[in-house]
């Protein structure tokens, strides 16, 4: 250490010059040697092509591209796939590379020193631009046509990767479409089904039930003020129906000296006042109520029967003689038989009938307005309750229809943009330089 460190440069030269032949001599054999190299190993020449990435030629804004990732993706996984061992002998066995390697060497080490031969270099600021494809080899010729014939695997296995997308994403979006589709109309008939099952109890139907409750308890309302009506009138029929004495009506004024009226003159006196009171009824229900109405032709059946009754009477009462008639005794009717053949006592029995009957229809007609009032009082209650279980049904169809939609419009975006890849007008590589024939060797 000592001795090394108090040697100068003039030492180091003074070694030389005493060395001098050993340093010649070294330097003249690796001269030799180096051109015996040269002369007996094979040269490489290396042949190259450049490859232009194209932009879709259709802007992004009307169709938009199925295909991920970014170009420096893509090619790396191209590269891969060039690279692999398939590919990489296929192209041997084609052009017949290698043959005195493959004689001695096995074919992944072949394959592996081809890799070392084959360069794949990006092109672009920011993003791919454009790659080149170079090749080695000893033979200018075939360096040329590997180079031409990688370029082409290059390309063809975009094209290929592009169409798997596109169709990889045709495929998936139908059977999503077909799924959206029967889960839709699913939703669609359960939604259908909910309505058909609560028919008048649902939520846009709430105001129409409230305007037929109010109507039905104002129809109730005034039933409710009827019903005590009818029965005071009907009590008051009853008791005129009781009190009643038709002896009173049949039974003459007593006269000292006059005969006693005729018989068909006593019964003819409750009839006429009966006509008469038939008559004005008439003529009071004729201001209200057309001729066809019920009532009013009941009302003319009766009248037109008393009038012939009436008539009957006159015409018996002509052909008797009057001096036998006033000889005969009047006998008053039973009161059996003279309540069942006065026409006034058979009008309270009827006015009873009728007030009966309307009050029977009255108490129906109640029983029926409590049972509808009861019904829409039912489906207000339920309206709430029911409004939330649509609201959830309905927002889940709108759910699945905004992805349905969805879908239908990334379907159609596929279509398109595989109709693109078709056509060649999406993005692509393009041999710009095709690969050259060297002149000069690599090495």
């Amino acid at each position: 250490m000592d001795l090394s460190l108090s040697l100068t440069p003039k030492d180091y030269w003074n070694i030389i010059i005493r060395r001098k032949w050993l340093i010649v001599g070294l330097t003249l054999v690796g001269v030799a040697v180096a051109s015996v190299l040269c002369l007996v190993l094979p040269k490489s020449y290396r042949s190259s092509t450049l490859i232009l990435v194209e932009s879709q030629k259709i802007p992004e804004r009307y169709v938009q591209g199925v295909v991920s990732g970014t170009v420096q993706e893509r090619l790396s996984m191209i590269k891969q796939q060039v690279m692999s061992r398939t590919l990489l002998s296929k192209v041997i066995e084609e052009f017949d590379l290698f043959h005195k390697d493959l004689e001695t060497a096995p074919l992944e080490a072949v394959i592996e020193r081809m890799r070392k031969d084959i360069k794949v270099e990006t092109k672009g600021t920011g993003h791919v631009e454009s790659f080149s494809i170079s090749f080695a080899h000893e033979d200018p010729e075939t360096a040329m046509k590997v180079t031409a014939k990688l370029a082409s695997q290059f390309i063809e296995e975009n094209l290929r990767i592009r169409e798997q997308f596109v169709e990889g994403a045709s495929e998936f979006l139908d059977q999503e479409l077909k799924s959206a589709k029967e889960a839709l109309e699913a939703k669609e008939e359960a939604i259908s089904r909910f309505k058909r099952g609560h028919m008048g109890e649902l939520p846009g139907q709430l105001e129409p039930n409230l305007r037929a409750l109010d109507r039905l308890q104002l129809e109730m309302n005034s039933v409710q003020e009827l019903v005590p009506k009818l029965h005071e009138r009907l009590d008051t029929l009853q008791r005129a129906i009781g009190e009643y004495d038709p002896s009173m009506s049949f039974v003459a004024p007593a006269a000292p000296t006059g005969p006693r009226p005729l018989t068909s003159q006593v019964v003819a006196d409750p009839m006429t006042r009966r006509l008469r009171e038939l008559q004005d009824k008439l003529a009071t229900m004729s201001g209200q109520y057309k001729d066809n109405y019920p009532d009013m032709v009941q009302l003319k059946l009766e009248i037109q029967k008393l009038q012939e009754q009436l008539g009957d009477s006159r015409v018996k009462d002509s052909k008797e003689p009057v001096q036998a008639e006033m000889q005969r005794e009047v006998k008053p009717f039973p009161p059996a038989s003279a309540k069942m053949l006065d026409p006034y006592y058979l009008a309270l029995i009827k006015q009873r009938d009728e007030v009966a009957v309307e009050l029977n229809g009255l108490k129906e007609r109640q029983r029926r307005l409590a049972v509808q009032i009861q019904e829409y009082e039912r489906r207000v209650d339920r309206a709430p309750a029911l409004e939330q279980e649509l609201a959830t049904l309905q927002r889940d169809y709108e759910n699945m229809q905004k992805n349905y939609q969805s879908l239908l419009d990334k379907k159609l975006n596929a279509r398109i943009a595989e109709n693109l890849e078709k056509r060649q007008k999406g993005e692509q590589f393009r041999i710009l330089d095709p690969a050259n024939l060297p002149a000069t060797p690599e090495k």
